[in-house]
Parts: structure tokens; sequence; C-alpha cells
């Protein structure tokens, strides 16, 4: 090879030639292959995760042209993605209804105020807002009109966090003014009892946990399938709630409606005793009939 570019450096009667495609290893070839394949069309960073439209690999966005509404698109680089672009067409994200994305400095923030819209998913469009958060399975608190909240301003000295709400009212681990410094495990509890962190919220009793059990009713949670001792409705499925205080096998009493049904067929049962016919023998020491026969008598008994 000839690194500085002067035929001096090569054999007699040979020139050195640049650009050769000898410098090219197979790991620089596959380097650069992998390299283009970040490279994707689309008219913002939104349209680009969902929809993937087209790559660019030249990187140019002259070739990229427009999407489907007519906005003109753009070359992006995904290198630094956790996850790419792999297949024109196929997103690596479900599309989200722009309605459902707003801005706000904390989660608390967006509810309370609804400040901003941000529809293509970035925060560069909240700007002094914030940063731009879905809302989607958040209904129905779901921001409408810029400037309207859809929740009460709560005190944000009110707010706790904690793994359930049994769990933040005994232990008060920590605040939440924000609502969003829980760790991921906890949910931060708006207009919380508690006083100082670390301590139990006054007047708290404390709960056997081990008596926790989700159900429909406090009959099904009697048969102990599901506990949940953390005291929280997040640990019951199928839209359960978690009960307190449950003695496992539980039987439930009869319903009054039975129970007088009960007592009416009882006394509605006849008396077999009133109309029994009871046969009696009387022996009669005086008179008797010619045959000498004793006398037969037959006594009605009400």
């Amino acid at each position: 090879d000839c690194p500085l570019g002067t035929d001096d450096e090569c054999p007699e009667g040979e020139t050195c030639w640049a650009d050769s495609p000898c410098a090219y290893l197979d790991s620089k070839l596959e380097a650069d292959a992998e390299a283009r394949s970040k490279l994707w069309c689309a008219s913002s960073y939104k349209h680009l995760v969902e929809h993937c439209p087209r790559p660019c690999p030249d990187g140019s966005d002259e070739n990229c042209g427009v999407d489907d509404d007519g906005n003109e698109m753009t070359c992006f680089d995904m290198k630094d993605e956790e996850e790419s672009c792999a297949e024109e067409g196929v997103g690596i994200r479900e599309p989200v209804d722009p309605e459902n994305l707003w801005c706000g400095n904390d989660w608390n923030d967006v509810l309370e105020n609804c400040s901003k819209k941000c529809p293509e998913g970035t925060d560069e469009e909240c700007g002094l807002a914030g940063q731009c958060y879905d809302l989607t399975g958040n209904e129905p608190m779901i921001c409408k009109t810029e400037g309207y909240g859809v929740k009460k301003k709560g005190d944000p000295n009110l707010r706790f966090c904690g793994k359930g709400y049994n769990h933040m009212m005994e232990f008060c681990p920590r605040r939440c003014p924000k609502g969003n410094e829980c760790s991921p495990d906890e949910t931060c509890y708006e207009e919380s009892p508690c006083e100082l962190e670390g301590q139990s919220a006054p007047g708290f009793v404390k709960l056997d946990s081990t008596k926790m059990f989700c159900g429909g009713s406090y009959q099904e949670a009697a048969q102990c399938g599901a506990p949940c001792p953390s005291g929280s409705n997040a640990e019951c499925s199928g839209g359960a709630t978690c009960w307190a205080d449950v003695y496992c096998n539980y039987v439930a009493p009869i319903p009054q409606s039975q129970t007088q049904m009960v007592q009416e067929e009882e006394e509605e049962e006849p008396d077999e005793s009133a109309n029994m016919m009871v046969e009696v023998t009387i022996e009669i020491e005086g008179d008797q009939d010619e045959s000498g026969s004793e006398m037969d008598a037959q006594t009605e008994l009400e």
C-alpha cells in the first residue's frame, strides 16, 4: 500500500492509486452497510417510529419526497436509537393519537394545566412548557383544550409515595410534590394524611397483610386464592378489590329472604296428629251381648 499517496512508495514501474477498493476490508464494508441501514425518511420523529416510511441510504433529504399528507420528509439517522427501523412501512412503535400528547413539567402539571399540545410527540414542541407526555390509557382524564386542566390541583405537600395505599399510610416513605419522584413500583398518592417522612400517618392502624385477599366480593376473597399484601387493588386482576381482615373459608349466612321462606314452609306443614284415629277396646264388666262378646268402641281423638 501507499498511505502517503506517492508513487515513490510503490515498487518500480507501479503507480499509487487513490480510492482503491482494496482498502475496504470486510469489517469496513459491514460497518458502512450497518450505518446506511439506520438512515430513514420521515416528516417527523413520530412519523418515523410509527411508520418507517422509506430508507435514505445516501443520507440525503433530496430523495425522501413527501409523506401521504403532502408533508416534506427529511432523512433521520437512527444510529443512537435503542431500536431502529428495519422494514419499509413497518413501524417500531404503536401509533399514538396526537390528541393524547400534551406538554408539562411533570405528570400532575400536565393534567392540572393542559398547557400545550405536542402532536408530534417531541419535547422540542413544548419549550418552556416542559416535556411531551402521552396520556393514552389515562381516560377519562385526558386533556381536551389548552389551558383547561382535567384534574383538580392538589396540595403538593400532601403527596406521598407508596407501594400500595396501606404501605403509604404505614411508612409515609417520601413526598412526591411533583408527582414523579416515586420509584417504578410505587404510586404517588394525593391528599395523603402523612405528616412526616418515615413515620406512619396519624391514627393509622396497621392491618395484617396476611389477611388481605382479592375478590369481587368478601365471600369470593374468603376463598383466599389471590393475596394482595400491599393492600392495593393494583395487585388484583379482573377489576377485583383487595379486601382486608379476610377469614379464609368464610361461610356466608343464609340470606334473610331464604330464611323467611323456610319458616313459612314450616308453618304451613299440617299437624298429622290432629286427626289421628285411635281404636280403643273397652271391657264392660256388666252388660254383655247375648254372644258374650266384648263391646268394641272407636273413639276419635280430636
